[in-house]
């Protein structure tokens, strides 16, 4: 019996691309005297990296500290952009949390930036669905390892993990706990304990 779920975020619960190469593009026009100009595509790879890997592709011209400097700002532009143009739901995603929230303990785990799971559950208001989150930004360890913080900090007994990516996969693997691989988001699980195409198929397997 499955009693909390951990979710992944980017290409898990939403897709904000669009929104991420806008307010990048911006920071960049800010504060770098560069022609770098990113798109939505630029980061279809990149998602679920953790910053630092991601920052080294877009800007391999920087510095280290240059690298962090600018990942401030991108971030700054991205959280102030998603209060004011949300990223894309993926269908069912507020049905199934509102249903799941109701029997079962919810938490995000993700490889992103200090306060971007806060700027994603106060611009879909989904705050009231999840118990706690951990991420990159917050620990700078692997995912795995914060899989284990969040199962250790708050007594999980049963938990499974829900993501998108090889990565996830891994993670999870680490964490020896089972994971359901969403298949419309940006990347592929071999091996997964569960697939769902669908949030109502998420919601299925939980419950099963």
């Amino acid at each position: 019996m499955i009693d909390e779920i951990i979710f992944d975020l980017d290409g898990t619960l939403w897709d904000c691309r669009p929104q991420i190469a806008k307010a990048w593009n911006t920071a960049i026009r800010k504060h770098l005297d560069c022609d770098v100009v990113v798109t939505e595509d630029t980061f279809n790879h990149l998602l679920g990296l953790t910053n630092d890997i991601i920052l080294a592709e877009i800007f391999p011209m920087l510095a280290n500290d240059e690298r962090t400097e600018m990942e401030t700002y991108c971030c700054q532009e991205l959280h102030k952009l998603l209060l004011k143009e949300s990223g894309e739901l993926y269908p069912g995603i507020p049905q199934m949390l509102e249903k799941l929230s109701g029997n079962h303990r919810l938490f995000i785990v993700s490889n992103s930036q200090k306060g971007y799971i806060e700027t994603f559950l106060e611009a879909t208001n989904f705050g009231k669905y999840f118990t706690g989150f951990l991420c990159y930004g917050d620990t700078k360890k692997p995912k795995g390892e914060n899989i284990c913080g969040v199962i250790e900090k708050y007594g999980l007994k049963n938990p499974i993990y829900v993501g998108d990516m090889k990565a996830d996969g891994e993670a999870a693997s680490y964490a020896n706990i089972p994971i359901i691989y969403v298949t419309y988001g940006f990347g592929v699980i071999y091996n997964a304990d569960y697939v769902a195409d669908t949030a109502e198929d998420i919601e299925r397997i939980v419950n099963s």
